[in-house]
């Protein structure tokens, strides 16, 4: 396999996990606003905080990453 099919299915994968990884923020931003509505501020409410911090700093390191193959490609 040629060095830019590497970089493009590594891009194209980092894609999909970023696809996916939005989809988990808008599930969690969603029950974290439920919660919060109705008061129910417990165990729940701050273990969905704490993913939802997680998920952002994830989400940083995958765009970093997308970012430097979408350089490499640009290189090749």
């Amino acid at each position: 396999m040629a060095k830019i099919d590497e970089v493009k299915e590594t891009l194209n994968t980092l894609r999909t996990l970023l696809s996916l990884l939005s989809a988990f923020m808008i599930a969690t931003a969603g029950a974290l606003g439920t919660l919060f509505q109705r008061g129910e501020i417990g165990t729940l409410f701050w273990s969905s905080a704490f993913f939802m911090l997680i998920f952002i700093f994830v989400g940083l390191i995958i765009a970093r990453k997308l970012h430097q193959k979408t350089k490499e490609i640009g290189e090749l």
